[in-house]
């Protein structure tokens, strides 16, 4: 699943089976409103999906599932909206299973943000259940990591819309399911940088070891008039961090982990 956006107007999204080399229209973009965009995989027929508005900074918002069963060339009244979510602060990701999807939204602040994690099932009829909140933790990303769903792998931030606030807290976490507000610091973020995860793909293996032993991150900010960035890895029960690369100037992004 992919998508194709125009210079003006919303994407169209395509289905490429790799099979037997099909690819076909499978949803167009509407004439006004939101447009949308693929995100992950939920399952073997199901694609999450968000909503954006074209040619604005609006913020993504909402999160809809698109079933790849109801055909190709298929229209924005066909998707199911799942979660209503607008914010310039929240991420997503799915369980194992199909099952779950944990959102995040945070509040950066000064001096520090707020943030909420919630579960909610896919299967329908139960409301969003409390995962995790903080008045003083800016959670801007999270990511599923394993099949027990028992932590969650999450970012803090707390420096979206220019907020000047305190970015002491600014780093990698682990984030316990069970509603206990258990929150286990992994490594925080140096001098000012921003944390981030794999900006393209949320499977398993983008941010952490397949053996689940070791995280890898990216760190990014500003020295003088050049970007700077870091790729930096360890381990999954915290400790010292390792730095494999760095670079000003030029952007360097984690692309994921194999196994030699």
């Amino acid at each position: 699943m992919f998508d194709v956006s125009p210079n003006t107007g919303g994407a169209i999204i395509y289905l490429l089976v790799v099979a037997s080399g099909l690819l076909q229209t499978e949803l167009t973009p509407p004439a006004s409103g939101l447009a949308y965009l693929p995100r992950t995989w939920l399952d073997n027929t199901r694609v999450l999906m968000v909503g954006y508005v074209p040619n604005s900074d609006a913020p993504a918002q909402n999160i809809y599932i698109l079933d790849t069963t109801l055909g190709p060339n298929q229209q924005s009244s066909n998707l199911q909206q799942f979660a209503a979510v607008a914010t310039f602060c929240w991420n997503f990701d799915s369980s194992f299973d199909g099952k779950t999807i944990f959102f995040n939204q945070c509040t950066p602040g000064n001096p520090e943000g707020s943030s909420t994690v919630a579960a909610q099932s896919t299967l329908g009829g139960a409301p969003a259940s409390h995962v995790f909140s903080s008045s003083t933790l800016a959670i801007s990303a999270v990511r599923v990591f394993d099949k027990t769903d028992a932590f969650l792998l999450a970012t803090a931030s707390n420096s979206t819309l220019g907020v000047s606030g305190d970015h002491s807290k600014d780093g990698l976490y682990k984030i316990a399911t069970d509603g206990s507000n258990n929150v286990i610091p992994l490594v925080l973020a140096s001098n000012g940088l921003t944390p981030a995860l794999n900006a393209y793909s949320q499977y398993y293996w983008s941010n952490v070891s397949r053996d689940q032993s070791l995280y890898a991150l990216e760190e990014y900010g500003t020295s003088g008039s050049n970007a700077t960035y870091t790729i930096l890895y360890g381990s999954m029960n915290g400790g010292a961090s390792h730095t494999i690369a760095n670079i000003s100037g030029t952007e360097l992004e984690v692309a994921g982990w194999t196994t030699m």
